[in-house]
């Protein structure tokens, strides 16, 4: 029996063990589409996201709910009619979907997904993290969202040491402005600091 990734919920019964498998193995082939554009190989996949979304919050926070959201909010893009769609304005307008589209969308996968599951009390919890993150309306919703914005800046970085054409200014001035955590906050101002300086020196 293949091991559930550490970062996933591990409170699955035996009965669902294999279809949430199937859900993990799938979003760690999907690669994330932003840097797909941008021209990065092999790049960032979306369980790999999840996976750093995580333990971000494992790091800055203690906060219970807000791991087992993030564990879950990507679950929609595990279906192949749906994949990792972008709304940014910064995507190409012929490929690009409005955030009513996708909620749509992703609403339809995540309750196929639920559906699917033998315990319907976990499937209940799963698809409500899922729903309240997607609206992003509670506290709790919004430090998630907030970490998921934090993760791809942080993301941008690192590709763009490594050499690859990605600028991280686009990403902090397109969705640094939502992170108002102050803990994210405070570490957002590291990382323009260290690209202020990398930009000043010789």
């Amino acid at each position: 029996m293949k091991k559930i990734h550490s970062q996933y919920p591990l409170e699955i019964s035996c009965r669902d063990f294999s279809t949430v498998q199937e859900i993990i193995d799938r979003l760690h082939k999907i690669p994330r589409t932003g840097w797909v554009d941008h021209g990065v190989k092999n790049p960032e996949t979306v369980g790999e996201h999840i996976d750093a979304v995580v333990a971000l919050s494992e790091k800055y926070f203690n906060i219970a709910g807000l791991n087992w959201m993030l564990k879950v909010h990507d679950w929609p893009e595990s279906d192949p009619r749906l994949g990792d769609r972008r709304t940014d304005r910064n995507c190409p307008k012929k490929s690009r979907w409005s955030n009513k589209k996708l909620f749509r969308e992703e609403f339809r996968a995540m309750r196929k997904i639920c559906l699917s599951l033998k315990n319907m009390i976990k499937a209940k919890e799963f698809f409500s993290l899922w729903l309240e993150f997607a609206q992003n309306e509670t506290e709790l919703a919004k430090i998630a969202n907030q970490l998921d914005k934090f993760q791809a800046i942080s993301q941008a970085v690192k590709y763009q040491k490594q050499g690859w054409a990605v600028d991280p200014w686009k990403f902090i001035d397109t969705t640094g402005k939502i992170i108002t955590n102050f803990i994210l906050k405070k570490e957002l101002e590291k990382i323009k600091s260290e690209l202020r300086q990398n930009q000043n020196a010789p």
